[in-house]
């Protein structure tokens, strides 16, 4: 039960971050929510927070590609997913110990 409310949580965050990525130019609060994202989820699911961390990077490397906003220097690509990806594994990997510690 608890991995299907982190899948549902996961998947609101992520259309959200969408949402959120698309409609804005603030890349600290985006980095904020991204780390909280994959927080929020791993703390519901700690056994696999790998998984918590892709989710919100994905959707935030999705995100700029539906949008158009990658332009022809395309090397800029790897790196929104890498730094979107590294912020959500933070949180998510952070959130999963603080969770193994406490139980």
């Amino acid at each position: 039960m608890r991995s299907f409310l982190a899948w549902v949580l996961a998947a609101g965050l992520c259309a959200f971050l969408v949402r959120f990525e698309l409609h804005t130019d603030d890349a600290g609060v985006l980095l904020g929510f991204l780390i909280l994202s994959g927080a929020l989820a791993a703390l519901l699911d700690p056994r696999r927070p790998w998984r918590w961390g892709l989710l919100p990077g994905a959707a935030i490397l999705l995100a700029d590609l539906w949008a158009g906003r990658v332009g022809p220097p395309w090397w800029n690509l790897p790196a929104i997913g890498a730094i979107a990806t590294a912020a959500a594994m933070t949180g998510a990997y952070a959130a999963a110990f603080v969770r193994r510690l406490t139980q």
